[in-house]
């Protein structure tokens, strides 16, 4: 493999990487807790903390390029704004003071 081989797989990786965040926020949003819970939002930074750091070190080989970087998680907040903008609007008006919802 050459470096651009290492480079495109990387890319990817981190971008399966945001997805599989993504993902893990909408089942926790769906099934488990909203996101004012201290519980979803201890396993949402450190989800974020450990893909940033993965950007981090891909930029540091060289193998993506800073924007490349900061698009991924950029794409990814964005995501979660807009999934935090849709469930406060759905919560509001049935939970105002919901927290952490009782697993079933």
């Amino acid at each position: 493999m050459d470096n651009v081989d290492f480079a495109a797989k990387s890319l990817e990786i981190l971008e399966s990487d945001a997805e599989r965040i993504m993902r893990l926020i909408r089942v926790q949003r769906e099934n488990l807790v909203l996101p004012n819970c201290p519980l979803y939002q201890e396993v949402l930074d450190t989800q974020m903390f450990g893909l940033s750091r993965e950007v981090d070190f891909a930029v540091r080989l060289g193998l993506i390029s800073r924007e490349e970087g900061k698009r991924i998680l950029d794409r990814l907040e964005e995501e979660l704004a807009r999934l935090d903008a849709e469930v406060a609007r759905d919560e509001s008006v049935s939970r105002p003071d919901a927290g952490c919802r009782p697993t079933p």
